[in-house]
């Protein structure tokens, strides 16, 4: 599918009231105060029309929109837009958040659910605003709302304010509410709280919500944790604190409505002043500051128990663009006046207002892989909406059902509000093809960046430059630890850039290449070094100097090793190792080094390919580099047979299924403890599994053409298709064993605080009764499990 961006079509228009236009809802640390709100919803699960648009506004009421057709994003899709139901509430109430609608059919009636989070009503106690939540139940018959059939509202509070609604299908039944401090709340459709939010830390209770995500468990590919369910939601919260660095917080919640914290990983991004931020299902993140910085990461998991966050390209500047400085402080919408909707993997669809002379607005299509843009869109700004120099507007771009092929883009002037559905054409993915040409295309929307750290070098730093550039290695090195080790040292991007530049320079007319390590594996162990500071790439320079502990330490701590250039190294791993001795049926002979190596830096096999498996790649950049280097059918073999042999030390190992306690992480977070598994100086098996997928894709004729390789690949199918059994047996146990696994992960949290102790000591009738109940709900009977190994 080629990107494309056609006109948006007007789905609805609103008059804003007096009252609305003073003030609007409180702000919130979920975004800035908003006019109208709205979420799009299916006609029912798995339901492929374009289904409802439940839209709130200030100062009006709620209204249900049916936008369901066959002819989505055409002339008969806007004629066939009505209002299905409205409730309407009168100037004097707000809303606190955007208000979701679940949609059910039960004999042959559609029934819609409509939940919405009150800021003010004249009925809502002071102590209960923004933590009171109505709910409605109407039934459509004909597609519109039966009057007769429409039951009372329902009402019900919370402890905390709250910033978002969510009736996703992977919970059916149940509500999920988020609140300002990023905590999870899960109730069931009446509104009974099923499911508390863990009491946050004393250190945690400063954060606040900036934007929050709601990602589908079997969707999401960025968190490969055993802590995560097999079912249900991941929730991406980023917080912040007031005049302090950005945190997300990833929590996994279970069919069942468990809840989970996975992990917390701080942002990267200096400037608290964030103006949007996006994350796609693939763990694609990007954040947008209110100078004009726009930065790329890919959150991720490369030891299957702890998240990172790795950036993925050099920040974009924008310009030309009415949200970057400097501000008018009449325009009182005017820092609202930009939108970021995440799409697929790394597209993102942008949606701003241009400085020009009559303003424009702008939907742009980006592709932030290769930072091009796909797809652009402009049109006069709505005269209706109000906007003039002193009162600007309020965008917010809202996404739709998979099933439907546009997305929602709400404008709010001071005098009206409108939604629109912009019809969009998204590839499902980012190709290097699609980028090809488009270079040129965000050029009017960029300036040149600034290149990080290229501050002038400070005295000091000035001194252990000209000692590391005019001296003998030994003595160079002497001179930069003499900088190192004083107080405030400081390695900015400049700095170390030339400090590489000398360490790796070849004087003219040597016989030897003077060479200091030192100085190279102490900026490598400080993570200072990125792979493209040295003219040529990192690692000729190393192999030039035959360095290979540096190469392996920069495999673990440099972030933007290229694909080509990591299998070029694991090639001279193999061609050298091969040299020494034949393959054999027993891979680990073959990192077994001769007498002759012995005494050598070359790493085994084994050991350099577990740092190529665990590093993050991109698969098809994998495959084309793994085609390129590794070409021979006796080297494939020989990695073949090390994977191979890593995957049998897996399969041989039972499956942990119930932590042995309760730890804290970094930021004093309560998290399970897995018992220690043996075999630890492999790699994860999904990053095996990933990498074995990649060789094969990339070589499977060469290895089905050589008859060592033979046996490797008959036995990687004999031992991978029990697993594929074994996995789809297990997962017909997850609802029967769940109760168990939740009342037992219970008690170790609560023996983790003193609690358990607490309780043998002093059991009252109470605690017995609560603890024959929880038994009765496992529905184990007579039966007692005290251990289960797979």
């Amino acid at each position: 599918m080629s990107a494309s961006i056609s006109d948006p079509f007007l789905l609805s228009s609103y008059a804003l009231p007096s009252r609305a236009r003073q003030s609007s809802a409180p702000s919130t640390s979920a975004g800035p105060s908003r006019s109208i709100f709205a979420t799009h919803s299916h006609v029912r699960e798995g339901d492929k029309s374009e289904g409802y648009v439940t839209v709130a506004v200030q100062g009006d009421g709620i209204h249900v929109l049916d936008v369901s057709s066959d002819h989505p994003c055409s002339r008969a899709f806007l004629a066939n837009v009505h209002t299905a139901i409205s409730h309407t509430l009168g100037p004097s109430t707000s809303f606190q958040c955007p208000p979701v609608t679940r949609n059910t059919l039960v004999d042959d009636v559609q029934t819609c659910t409509t939940y919405a989070a009150i800021a003010v009503a004249p009925d809502v106690p002071p102590e209960a605003r923004s933590k009171t939540v109505w709910a409605w139940e109407d039934k459509l018959i004909g597609g519109v709302m039966s009057a007769d059939s429409q039951k009372k509202r329902k009402s019900a509070q919370v402890l905390s304010p709250i910033a978002h609604i969510y009736t996703p299908e992977e919970l059916p039944g149940r509500v999920l509410l988020v609140s300002t401090s990023g905590q999870l709340t899960v109730t069931d459709a009446d509104l009974l709280t099923q499911q508390p939010p863990p009491p946050l830390p004393a250190q945690d209770a400063d954060w606040s919500l900036l934007r929050h995500f709601l990602i589908p468990r079997q969707s999401c590919t960025f968190s490969l944790s055993r802590k995560v369910p097999s079912q249900g939601v991941i929730s991406v919260a980023f917080l912040r604190k007031e005049n302090s660095a950005l945190r997300l917080s990833v929590i996994g919640v279970g069919h069942n409505g468990y809840i989970a914290l996975l992990g917390i990983v701080a942002v990267p991004v200096e400037e608290t002043d964030i103006a949007d931020v996006t994350c796609s299902n693939s763990g694609f993140i990007t954040i947008l500051t209110s100078s004009g910085l726009w930065y790329s990461f890919q959150l991720e998991s490369r030891d299957a128990s702890t998240l990172s966050l790795q950036p993925r390209a050099d920040p974009l500047r924008f310009h030309s663009l009415s949200f970057l400085p400097p501000y008018n402080p009449t325009l009182t919408f005017h820092a609202s006046e930009i939108a970021l909707l995440p799409l697929t993997a790394s597209h993102v669809l942008l949606a701003g207002v241009t400085t020009q002379s009559s303003a424009e607005l702008v939907l742009l299509l980006w592709d932030m892989q290769y930072s091009v843009v796909l797809a652009q869109h402009t049109f006069a700004v709505p005269s209706a909406l109000g906007r003039t120099k002193a009162a600007g507007l309020h965008l917010a771009l809202v996404d739709a059902p998979a099933s439907a092929h546009h997305a929602l883009l709400l404008l709010a002037g001071p005098a009206r509000a409108s939604v629109l559905a912009v019809p969009l054409g998204v590839p499902p993915r980012s190709t290097l093809g699609a980028a090809l040409g488009r270079g040129g295309s965000a050029r009017r929307w960029l300036a040149a960046a600034p290149r990080p750290n290229l501050q002038p070098l400070q005295p000091g730093q000035g001194r252990a430059l000209s000692g590391v550039m005019e001296r003998h290695p030994e003595a160079a090195a002497e001179a930069f630890f003499a900088y190192a080790s004083q107080d405030g040292a400081e390695f900015g991007y400049t700095f170390v850039k030339m400090l590489l530049e000398q360490v790796f320079r070849v004087p003219k007319g040597a016989e030897t290449i003077p060479y200091a390590p030192k100085i190279v594996r102490w900026l490598l162990e400080k993570r200072a070094v990125s792979y493209g500071m040295v003219e040529g790439g990192l690692f000729p320079a190393l192999m030039a100097r035959n360095d290979w502990p540096s190469a392996m330490l920069a495999m673990q701590t440099v972030t933007d090793v290229p694909e080509g250039n990591m299998m070029s190294l694991l090639a001279k791993v193999v061609a050298a190792r091969r040299s020494e001795q034949p393959v054999t049926e027993d891979a680990m002979q073959i990192d077994s080094a001769p007498a002759a190596l012995a005494d050598t830096d070359l790493p085994s096999l084994a050991s350099f390919l577990a740092l190529c498996v665990a590093y993050p790649t991109t698969p098809a950049t994998l495959r084309i580099a793994l085609r390129e280097h590794l070409r021979e059918a006796e080297g494939l073999t020989a990695v073949l047979s090390v994977l191979s042999s890593w995957i049998d030390r897996w399969g041989a190992e039972d499956e942990l299924l119930l932590p042995e306690g309760v730890a804290k992480d970094a930021h004093g977070v309560p998290v399970p403890v897995f018992p220690a598994q043996e075999k630890r100086d492999i790699p994860p098996i999904e990053k095996i599994l990933t990498f074995t997928q990649a060789l094969i894709d990339a070589s499977f004729l060469t290895l089905l053409g050589h008859a060592p390789a033979q046996p490797l690949l008959r036995g990687l199918l004999e031992r991978l298709e029990p697993q594929f059994v074994r996995v789809s047996a297990l997962a017909q146990l997850a609802g029967a064993l769940q109760p168990f696994a939740a009342a037992h992960a219970r008690a170790v949290r609560e023996g983790s605080t003193g609690a358990a102790a607490k309780a043998e000591a002093c059991v009252d009738w109470r605690r017995r009764r609560r603890a024959a109940h929880e038994q009765a709900e496992m529905g184990l009977g007579a039966y007692q499990v005290e251990e289960l190994v797979l």
